[in-house]
């Protein structure tokens, strides 16, 4: 490889057809890094898992992949390692549930390291990698990227999407200290971490003050490229749309903004 030649793999548990935030940023990332001089090699699950595991696909995101980007898709058996099996005792149930995902790790993701660590490896033979990038959440992610950098000894990049253990939920063991242990090796071996807001740099800023040099920010952008951008926005007068782009998780609902909107509604 000559001197000049830049090679970029990217750990993404998210990329199309899987749809969403976390899709969108790790395929423009593998979209606009060969125009800097980057070759991209993607190490991501196969394609199945979207459909069958979160029930959320677009096809059209396929498109947008650069040809010259490779994509390493490998088996994941997230499928097929499902919770333990109910016995009908509440609080026994939910301890057996516990001890499964403990003994996980972080999160389901590192059930497709098995299968992807050995891909990228034996990629690796073929091609020499200058840099490791892993994205998360899944912050198994994060470990799999860990584990390569150190065996290929090429620097990591760390990007958080979201934090890890500063923030005040999941509760329990996935923000305890073992999670913790995991956040503070995977930022003490990283070159850099990648943050999406500010908030996000100052709070790992004052959680690792020793580490804030390696904290850089790279907010979620919009791409201008696409399809839709092409034509401006033509406001309406007869409508009124309003569009929430996030998820929703366990901890959060629409129900009170719906509430709140039918009151507006019934007194306007």
């Amino acid at each position: 490889m000559s001197t000049d030649e830049k090679r970029l793999l990217l750990v993404a548990r998210s990329f199309p057809p899987h749809s969403g935030g976390a899709t969108q940023r790790s395929l423009k990332f593998a979209k606009f890094l060969p125009r800097h001089g980057w070759q991209v090699t993607v190490l991501t699950p196969q394609a199945e898992l979207c459909r069958e595991a979160f029930g959320i696909e677009d096809r059209t995101l396929l498109a947008e992949i650069p040809p010259e980007v490779e994509v390493l898709r490998t088996f994941s058996d997230e499928l097929e390692r499902s919770p333990p099996r109910r016995v009908g005792v509440p609080g026994l149930d939910a301890l057996r549930r516990e001890i499964w995902r403990f003994r996980l790790g972080p999160d389901r993701g590192t059930l497709w390291h098995k299968s992807a660590l050995p891909a990228a490896l034996a990629r690796a033979k073929e091609t020499s990698f200058t840099a490791v990038f892993a994205t998360a959440p899944s912050n198994s992610n994060l470990l799999l990227g860990r584990r390569l950098a150190r065996t290929l000894r090429v620097p990591l990049v760390a990007d958080f999407r979201d934090p890890w253990c500063r923030r005040g939920w999941p509760p329990g063991w996935r923000a305890g200290p073992r999670a913790r242990r995991w956040e503070r090796t995977v930022l003490r071996t990283a070159a850099a971490a990648v943050f999406v807001t500010p908030a996000m740099v100052e709070l790992y800023a004052r959680a690792y003050p020793e580490l804030a040099s390696r904290f850089h920010l790279i907010e979620n952008g919009v791409d201008l490229e696409e399809p839709e951008r092409a034509e401006p926005a033509r406001p309406s007068r007869d409508r009124f749309e309003l569009v929430y782009t996030g998820l929703f998780y366990s901890v959060s609902s629409p129900e009170s903004f719906l509430r709140a909107l039918a009151l507006a509604r019934e007194r306007s």
